[in-house]
């Protein structure tokens, strides 16, 4: 999982995610690493990571641009905000979101993980 140190804006990660208990059937969610506090209403006292949908992100660029408004208003865009406790527990680079769905697979055929 991610360290929110490690994290590099522009950069994809990916937010995996478990429909069960078991954790045999992931969802992953492609997202792009924006900042840190990135909103003039943001906490001071308290980190939020923001992450935007990659859509957007290519269509419009980083919500943290200032002309990103004036770009494709068609294409909504979606920004997630996370804590550091959130992104240690389910912010994964390719790597390890590759490997994390390979143990949801182990898992799901019996051969557990």
């Amino acid at each position: 999982m991610v360290s929110p140190r490690d994290l590099s804006a522009g950069t994809a990660y990916y937010r995996v995610t478990y429909a069960r208990v078991d954790r045999t059937i992931p969802g992953v969610q492609p997202m792009i690493y924006v900042g840190a506090n990135i909103f003039p209403d943001d906490d001071p006292a308290s980190v939020t990571y923001y992450f935007q949908d990659t859509v957007s992100y290519f269509n419009r660029g980083p919500v943290t641009d200032p002309v990103h408004d004036s770009k494709d208003p068609e294409i909504e865009t979606l920004v997630f905000p996370h804590t550091e406790r959130e992104v240690q527990l389910g912010v994964f680079t390719l790597t390890e979101a590759i490997a994390a769905l390979t143990d949801a697979q182990k898992r799901e055929s019996g051969g557990g993980a």
